[in-house]
């Protein structure tokens, strides 16, 4: 191989690594908004469970429209399990499962910094190579 070939394939690793390295953030950025709402649902159980049984509560529809409410049970829970199944949990249990998917996110968060941290010694590596390479061809001149 050609040392312009080389040279040529070197930055292409480095654009296809540099490429990782941003997917990789921006999957790191999307757990980071998921453990952000799972903390937020947190406070909001603690919330639902001091708040007395016919209080008037607004409740999210989604984009910003609210219905008013009736609060009727202030720990039973419905969570949804797919397949439009619900089970009823208390607020004790629900914060469980909460606790365990922040965990989990946390988890991936980790797995996904080390990977970076990879990418990131690559990038290092091929760059060293590519300097040779070049400095060799300096040299040959």
């Amino acid at each position: 191989m050609s040392k312009e070939a080389n040279i040529q394939r070197k930055y292409i690793e480095i654009q296809t690594k540099e490429h990782q390295i941003q997917k990789a953030q921006e999957q790191l950025i999307n757990i980071s908004h998921h453990i952000q709402e799972l903390i937020k649902i947190e406070v909001a159980l603690d919330e639902i469970k001091k708040t007395k049984k016919g209080t008037e509560m607004l409740v999210p529809l989604g984009s910003g429209i609210f219905a008013r409410a009736d609060l009727k049970d202030n720990n039973e829970l419905l969570l949804g399990v797919g397949s439009k199944v619900h089970v009823s949990k208390d607020i004790d249990e629900t914060k469980k499962i909460i606790s365990n998917q922040i965990r989990n996110m946390e988890d991936l968060a980790m797995e996904v910094e080390h990977g970076l941290l990879d990418i990131s010694d690559q990038v290092q590596i091929i760059q060293q190579d590519l300097l040779k390479i070049v400095e060799d061809n300096k040299k040959d001149e």
